[in-house]
């Protein structure tokens, strides 16, 4: 028995579009892994290979990644909508931002980077209703 996780998509064709490249956990017994690290090899992906009793935590860490990912863009824009940005100029507006922060997390690091989160900023906006740091805003 073996088992492959394939990349997010949206629809099946789009997953089938764009395997190059991309890691695909695989586990089961040896003979099985060995098969399926040929069909991810076949695709152009990348094998990873995870033993099968811990394929909740790599499947979690994966939805993580993609639907959470999703989830929160998608709650990012509906703070911009109630800012008055129409949606489709919210989405132009935050992608840059998330491709940052995403492009950001390989030389980085999601936890041995610097901790962007918490490091005091001013904030540009002299208009704004807070003009301290975020580490300010936090607390109140």
């Amino acid at each position: 028995m073996c088992s492959i996780r394939f990349r997010q998509s949206c629809t099946p064709e789009q997953g089938a579009a764009r395997p190059r490249g991309v890691t695909f956990g695989v586990a089961g017994d040896h003979d099985a892994v060995e098969w399926a690290e040929e069909i991810v090899n076949a695709l152009d992906g990348k094998p990873l290979r995870i033993e099968a009793d811990r394929l909740g935590s790599y499947h979690a860490g994966a939805v993580m990644s993609s639907n959470a990912l999703v989830a929160v863009i998608d709650a990012a824009v509906v703070l911009m909508k109630r800012a008055g940005i129409e949606e489709q100029a919210a989405l132009k507006a935050l992608e840059p931002i998330a491709r940052a922060s995403l492009e950001n997390i390989s030389p980085l690091g999601a936890q041995d980077g610097p901790d962007w989160s918490h490091r005091p900023r001013r904030r540009f906006n002299r208009d704004s209703t807070h003009g301290g740091t975020c580490d300010e805003l936090h607390q109140q």
